[in-house]
């Protein structure tokens, strides 16, 4: 009986943040119109793509009349997508995670929780002993000043080259456990990232070296 009423909490809740990321999205693109445009009166040109990078004249120009209805389009379909993904998000975490935890639902559906926690916390762990141990014990003391940050910071040389190999042998099966929750991540960095800025037109979509197939950010 408490189903309905947390699906319109779950759904209230994607439909307030998705809201107020698309009012952030539509503030965040006039404010690139008026810092290019200031800039562009200033003869700074050096944001906008090379010459040799630019479509041709006639693409540029058919381009420029599809522009504000694209944009709208794109505004649109990334609102109702992002709010269906937190709308289900909320809804998984919700019924497999807080329900349980309240004894509203069975606890058997926090099983699977309690089985993946332990590995994921030791791979978390070892991960962080592993970048300890590489910063402390495992490179030189010889600095140099960075040239971004302006700040001193210890050189990539190596100085316990035996610990170095221990460490590499003994963590090797533990790293390809690593690797297999790090590959889960990167995609549903992907998928996330995907969706939240699907409205966003100045950012891609895709990969560096085939933005050229995203046609929204051809269009900017």
């Amino acid at each position: 009986m408490f189903l309905p009423y947390m699906a319109a909490g779950c759904y209230m809740i994607a439909f307030a943040t998705s809201s107020v990321l698309l009012v952030c999205y539509m503030l965040c693109a006039l404010v690139r119109y008026r810092t290019h445009r200031l800039r562009l009166q200033r003869g700074d040109a050096s944001f906008l793509p090379r010459p040799r990078d630019l479509p041709h004249p006639g693409n540029m120009l058919s381009e420029s009349m599809k522009y504000s209805g694209i944009q709208i389009a794109y505004f649109l379909w990334g609102y109702y997508m992002l709010q269906l993904m937190l709308f289900l998000v909320a809804m998984v975490t919700s019924y497999f995670l807080v329900l349980p935890l309240l004894g509203l639902v069975s606890s058997l559906y926090l099983q699977p929780l309690w089985t993946l926690l332990p590995t994921v916390v030791l791979s978390l762990l070892l991960n962080y002993v592993q970048i300890i141990v590489s910063r402390k014990a495992l490179l030189q003391d010889h600095r140099y000043k960075h040239r971004r940050r302006g700040e001193s910071a210890k050189a990539l040389a190596l100085n316990n080259r035996r610990v170095y190999h221990n460490f590499s042998y003994f963590l090797f099966f533990f790293n390809i456990l690593l690797g297999f929750y790090s590959c889960l991540l990167r995609i549903a960095k992907s998928i996330l990232l995907g969706l939240v800025f699907l409205a966003r037109i100045d950012r891609s979509g895709l990969m560096q070296g085939y933005q050229h197939w995203d046609f929204g950010n051809v269009i900017i």
